[in-house]
C-alpha cells in the first residue's frame, strides 16, 4: 500500500563531527569492511589461523564484489602477527660448483652477510700482494730458490761440459734448452762448412748429437722433480706467509653472524672452505697481474660473493605475497643465463627466487 512520506522523511542529517575523519582524502587507503560478508570474514579468518600442512583457502566470489582485495588485507593482519621469515642466500659450492648451497639466515641477516664477503674480498685483495710484496718474504723467498737453483746449476754444469766435449755449446733461453755446433776456431759451424765434412765425419757429429739429446732428457729427468720441489717449497712458504691474514679476516666475517644462523655448522662449512680456496689459489694475487692472471683474480674473488635470493630486512611479521597472474617464473623462479662466445652460461649468483621461496 503506497505512503505518501514529507520533505522532512527525505532527508538525512548527520553530524559531521561523528564521521572520525575531516576529509575524504583521508579514506583512500581505508578498507571498506566485509560490508554484508561476516560469514565470509569470519570464514577466512579461522582458516588464516590453522597453521598445519596441507590446509588452504579456496574463495568464491562474484566480479566487483572485493573478494581478492579484502582477503589479501586479511593475509596481511594476520602475518604481521608472525615471526619475520628467514632470508635465503646462496653460496658458492667448492666441492660441487654446480650445485650451489642454500643458507638460512635470520630476517636481514643475508645483506649482513653479503656486505661481510664484499669487505673479505676486498681485503684479501690487498692484504695478500702487500704481505707477498714485504721485504722478510722476499727474503726468504730468495734464499728458498737460491738453495734450489744451486742444484740445478750443478747439473747444468755438468750437461754443458758434456756438450762441450762433443763440440756443442749448450744454453738456456726462456726455460728451454738450445745447443750450437762449433767449429775447431770455435765458431758457429756454417752450413757451407758442415756440408765440406766428410761423410764419416757428419756421422760421428750425428752420433754425438744424438748422445747429448740423451743426456738433455736425462737431465730434464733430474731436473723437473727438483723444480716441482722448488714449487712446492715456495707455495708452502706463501700459505704460512698469509694464513693469519686469511683467518683474521674470516674471524671478521664470522663475528659479524654470530647468533644470527639458522644452520652454524654449514655456514662453518662454508667458512673453512673458503678459507683453503684461498690458500690453495695464492698465485693468482700476484703482484705484478697480466691480463689472464687478473681474470683469473677476477673469477676468484666472485666465488666469494653471496646471492641473497630472498631479504626479509624490511618485512613486518611473515610474507604475505599476491600474484594476479601467476606463471611458472613468478611461482618458482628461474635462473638468468648469459651468453659467452655463443654458449650459454650461468652461476649461482643468476638464481632468482620465485613466490613460493619467498613464502618459505
Amino acid at each position: 500500500m503506497a505512503h505518501q512520506l514529507a520533505p522532512q522523511e527525505l532527508t538525512l542529517t548527520l553530524d559531521a563531527t561523528a564521521l572520525g575523519f575531516s576529509d575524504t582524502a583521508q579514506l583512500a587507503e581505508e578498507c571498506c569492511g566485509w560490508i554484508g560478508q561476516e560469514r565470509a570474514e569470519k570464514a577466512a579468518r579461522f582458516g588464516l589461523g590453522m597453521d598445519h600442512p596441507g590446509y588452504n583457502l579456496f574463495v568464491l566470489g562474484e566480479t566487483g564484489s572485493g573478494r581478492s582485495s579484502l582477503l589479501f588485507r586479511v593475509m596481511q593482519e594476520a602475518a604481521e602477527k608472525r615471526p619475520a621469515a628467514p632470508d635465503l642466500v646462496y653460496l658458492y659450492n667448492f666441492e660441487r660448483p654446480e650445485r650451489p648451497s642454500a643458507l638460512f639466515l635470520l630476517a636481514g641477516q643475508g645483506a649482513v652477510l653479503r656486505a661481510a664477503m664484499e669487505g673479505f674480498a676486498h681485503t684479501i685483495a690487498s692484504d695478500i700482494p702487500a704481505r707477498l710484496g714485504e721485504e722478510d718474504f722476499r727474503l726468504d723467498s730468495e734464499r728458498l730458490q737460491k738453495r734450489y737453483r744451486q742444484r740445478i746449476d750443478r747439473a747444468y754444469k755438468a750437461l754443458a761440459a758434456f756438450a762441450a766435449e762433443r763440440r756443442f755449446v749448450l744454453r738456456r733461453d726462456d726455460g728451454r734448452l738450445l745447443f750450437t755446433l762449433m767449429d775447431e776456431n770455435g765458431q758457429a759451424m756454417q752450413e757451407e762448412t758442415l756440408l765440406a765434412l766428410s761423410p764419416g765425419q757428419r756421422e760421428a757429429l750425428e752420433a754425438s748429437e744424438q748422445e747429448l739429446h740423451a743426456e738433455i732428457a736425462r737431465y730434464l729427468e733430474q731436473v723437473r722433480p727438483i723444480e716441482r720441489e722448488l714449487e712446492s717449497e715456495l707455495a708452502q712458504l706463501r700459505r704460512r706467509a698469509v694464513e693469519p691474514l686469511v683467518q683474521q679476516a674470516i674471524a671478521s666475517v664470522r663475528s659479524k653472524l654470530s647468533g644470527q644462523l639458522l644452520d652454524e655448522d654449514k655456514f662453518a662449512s662454508y667458512l673453512n672452505g673458503v678459507s683453503r680456496d684461498v690458500l690453495d689459489a695464492l698465485a693468482a694475487f700476484a703482484i705484478d697481474h697480466e691480463d689472464g692472471e687478473a681474470a683469473m683474480l677476477d673469477s676468484l674473488l666472485g666465488r666469494y660473493r653471496v646471492n641473497v635470493v630472498v631479504d626479509n630486512g624490511n618485512a613486518r611479521g611473515a610474507p604475505a605475497l599476491r600474484d594476479d597472474d601467476p606463471v611458472f617464473r613468478s611461482l618458482f623462479g628461474g635462473i638468468d643465463y648469459q651468453a659467452e662466445s655463443g654458449v650459454l652460461v650461468a652461476d649461482f649468483m643468476r638464481i632468482r627466487a620465485g613466490h613460493l621461496v619467498r613464502a618459505h
